[in-house]
């Protein structure tokens, strides 16, 4: 290979380089925000705060936050150039949401203001609070920093369940899990709708409190679901109702939940006709 030859490989090397190193903001020093070094971060009146390796609500007595969510903004944030700017006029501010209606965050010295959703949903303006530009970014902010609700309400019980018993005003009803099917063993009954029996241990795996709180009582209890699995068991209580909702204690939490009736209903008013065709 001749002189000539390599030459024009390495000046060709060294154009994809240059490109490459242009089209990524994160490695010629253009985004704005360093997610790697963030710790503290507050929405309007929420504050998060990461202890550790975990991000907690600190404006809410430390209560735990959604930590996806929270890696969704961060990720959303890391993404934020320059490279998009759309108004220098500063009375174009309100007509992008990033006015006074404009959704605040604070990461360390940085504040950013995220506004209106760009063309397409997949983007939102935002301007920095101490400069009048406004620019388009390249992700979506919505529904992370427009989302009032940062703790992490999710009701845990044990991820591999093989056992749940129910127990209400009507007895006992008890699932188990055998080869990979929910089954009732309890009541026995002749005919069961399987499908509501599947029902029935998915919306165990996915319920969610509307808020939770460290004071209040438990009242009287009204139901009792026992989850037993690989990792051990876990029984969350169901008690008085206060208003629209109950609260419900989960073992192996220090918080009083406050569950609505979508979340509870079911397993409260379960018999065994509930099994059995109409």
């Amino acid at each position: 290979m001749n002189s000539k030859v390599v030459w024009t490989l390495l000046v060709f090397v060294l154009l994809l380089m240059i490109a490459v190193f242009l089209r990524n903001p994160m490695l010629h020093g253009l985004s704005i925000v360093d997610t790697t070094k963030v710790t503290e971060i507050t929405i309007s009146q929420t504050h998060l705060s990461k202890i550790k390796d975990t991000w907690v609500v600190a404006s809410s007595d430390n209560f735990p936050a959604d930590q996806s969510k929270v890696e969704q903004l961060l990720t959303a944030l890391a993404s934020l150039t320059k490279n998009n700017l759309v108004s220098i006029n500063p009375d174009n501010h309100d007509e992008y949401g990033v006015g006074a209606e404009g959704v605040v965050l604070k990461i360390g010295e940085q504040t950013i203001i995220i506004g209106n959703s760009g063309p397409g949903f997949m983007s939102n303006y935002f301007r920095l609070a101490d400069s009048d530009e406004v620019y388009l970014s390249d992700t979506s902010f919505e529904p992370t920093a427009k989302d009032p609700e940062w703790k992490d309400l999710a009701i845990n019980l044990r991820p591999s369940m093989t056992q749940i018993s129910i127990q209400n005003s009507n007895g006992e009803f008890i699932l188990e899990q055998k080869d990979g099917s929910w089954i009732l063993v309890q009541p026995q009954l002749e005919e069961v709708v399987e499908t509501r029996v599947v029902d029935l241990a998915n919306r165990l795996g996915f319920m969610q409190a509307e808020d939770a709180t460290t004071s209040g009582e438990l009242g009287q209890v009204a139901l009792t679901i026992l989850v037993k699995s690989v990792e051990g068991e876990d029984k969350l209580v169901i008690g008085q109702a206060e208003d629209n909702e109950r609260l419900a204690k989960l073992n192996s939490s220090p918080y009083l939940y406050y569950l609505a009736p979508s979340e509870f209903g079911v397993f409260l008013d379960l018999d065994k006709e509930y099994f059995q065709a109409d």
